[in-house]
Parts: structure tokens; C-alpha cells; sequence
């Protein structure tokens, strides 16, 4: 008895901080539950393989980045010669309303990247020349208009402008040449 506990002192040195590090020794715990994944994973994965784990680490990234700023709120508002008390509630916001975009950001950008590379060959690399290739033929997606459109900006087929639809030729000429690397087995 007869000492207090400060308050402005204890959450952000101690609980948050055991908070989080808490939460990243439990991660991985977390999402094999969720997922039902529980085979041994040596590789890692790529980051448009598994976008809601991104998303989370991206959130993850954003939140602890926007404390570090909202910090050093008293250096921003003499900086910005602004009243600390804007600096303060903007900072409180921004806190909650960052991460939660920046959740988003990943889900977009791993979707478009699919969209993209979705006439490529997709048969899996193997690691060693020694291991004897299976000759079976490559599993193949359908072009879409995002991968017919930087086909044929890369070949410079014919193509009309940016604002109309594309045309019938440029569909043509993008799906041939994704039609002759399919069959191939070649990477575009």
C-alpha cells in the first residue's frame, strides 16, 4: 500500500508491448486452427499465395508504424506549427483508421496479380537436374483481359487506345502468343 500505479506509464511500456509479443509467439498456433493446416513447412510462401496472412502482417506493420509516429506527437506540432491537441486526436484516429486500410492493400494486390499471370504456365520447378522431369502437360488457365493487354504492350501487338475496349485483333494476337507458350511450357 501506498504507491499507485501510473497508468500513462504502464499500458504502453508494458501491456501493449506483452500484447503483441504475445500475439506473435501465438500466431502461428492461431492460423493452423483456422486453416486446418498441419503439415511441416520448410519454404516460405509467397506473398500473393496467402494475402490474408499478409494482410495481417501488413496491419500488423501499419498499426505499430503509426504508433511510432503518433509518439513524437509534440515534435510534429511544432514542425507543422500546429496545436498539439489537432496533432493528438488526428494521431488517434489514424491509429484505428491506417491498419484497417492497410488490411485491404494486400487482398487488392494479390487478386490483380492472379488476374495478370493467369494464362502463364503454372507446372511446378523442381529444385535439383538430377530429378527426372514428368513429362505432363502444363495445367493451363484462361487469358484475361488484364494478361492479353500486358501481352501485347510487351510484344507490341496491334492495339487501340487506352480508353476503349480492346479489340478483337489484340485478343486474338495476346491469346496465340499465350496459346504458343502454354504449349511450349515456357515462362512468359
Amino acid at each position: 500500500m501506498g504507491h499507485t500505479i501510473p497508468f500513462e506509464v504502464l499500458i504502453p511500456a508494458v501491456v501493449l508491448p506483452g500484447l503483441i509479443f504475445n500475439l506473435v509467439f501465438v500466431w502461428p498456433i492461431i492460423e493452423r486452427k483456422f486453416t486446418n493446416d498441419n503439415a511441416i513447412h520448410n519454404l516460405l510462401d509467397r506473398p500473393s499465395n496467402r494475402p490474408k496472412r499478409t494482410a495481417a502482417g501488413v496491419t500488423m506493420l501499419s498499426f505499430l508504424g503509426m504508433l511510432f509516429i503518433a509518439s513524437s506527437t509534440d515534435v510534429l506540432a511544432k514542425f507543422f506549427n500546429v496545436s498539439l491537441n489537432d496533432v493528438l486526436v488526428s494521431m488517434r484516429y489514424l491509429t484505428v483508421i491506417v491498419p484497417i486500410l492497410a488490411f485491404r492493400s494486400p487482398i487488392a494486390s494479390a487478386t490483380r496479380f492472379r488476374r495478370c499471370t493467369a494464362a502463364v504456365d503454372v507446372r511446378p520447378r523442381t529444385s535439383s537436374r538430377a530429378l527426372k522431369r514428368v513429362s505432363t502437360p502444363p495445367r493451363r488457365r484462361r487469358a484475361t483481359w488484364t494478361t492479353c493487354r500486358v501481352i501485347s504492350k510487351r510484344l507490341r501487338c496491334p492495339r487501340t487506345s487506352t480508353k476503349s475496349p480492346m479489340s478483337r485483333a489484340t485478343v486474338a494476337c495476346a491469346s496465340s502468343i499465350v496459346e504458343r507458350v502454354a504449349n511450349r511450357g515456357l515462362k512468359t
